[in-house]
């Protein structure tokens, strides 16, 4: 039986990483929010130069996020066990959100665990900088009110703490 496990956290706070690493030790496809992402600016470019990254995004999370879980359920209906890597971070907030997200994995697996990556506020300045994705340029630009604006949030829904600075 195919098996679903959900990593989350902030920009820049190790969901990658962490993904990789439970993906190669249970042999699982990593889905991940930003596999298409490029290629989803190319297909809107003129909107997301108009608004910028974050309104851009922000208008198009629910479409992002319908096609990370449409593209891990491809892969449970082949009985294809899956890591889905995202910050779903109004998801954690809301149980009935989070149960929404979750309903068409459940149908393969009842019970999937949410790992939830955090780090350090300077170590996630740290990162964000350094990875230099198009996608953060505007949280670069503003590098301290983006990190104070967006303080990482205890889920309220069930998960498991990684501590994403002990790789």
């Amino acid at each position: 039986m195919a098996k679903a496990y959900f990593v989350a956290g902030l920009a820049g706070s190790g969901k990658s990483y962490y993904s990789r690493k439970i993906a190669k030790e249970l042999d699982l496809k990593i889905i991940d929010f930003d596999d298409n992402f490029n290629e989803f600016i190319a297909a809107h470019k003129d909107e997301y130069e108009s608004l910028g990254s974050e309104k851009f995004l922000a208008n198009y999370a629910s479409t992002r996020y319908a096609d990370l879980i449409n593209r891990a359920v491809t892969q449970l209906q082949q009985d294809v066990s899956v890591v889905i890597a995202a910050p779903f971070s109004k998801q954690m907030q809301d149980q009935k959100l989070w149960d929404e997200l979750i309903s068409p994995i459940k149908k393969f697996d009842s019970k999937p665990t949410l790992y939830w990556v955090v780090i350090s506020d300077e170590l996630r300045k740290k990162r964000l900088v350094t990875r230099g994705e198009k996608r953060d340029a505007e949280k670069i630009k503003k590098i301290n009110e983006y990190i104070s604006v967006s303080p990482a949030k205890k889920p309220l829904v069930e998960h498991i703490l990684i501590q994403g600075d002990q790789r």
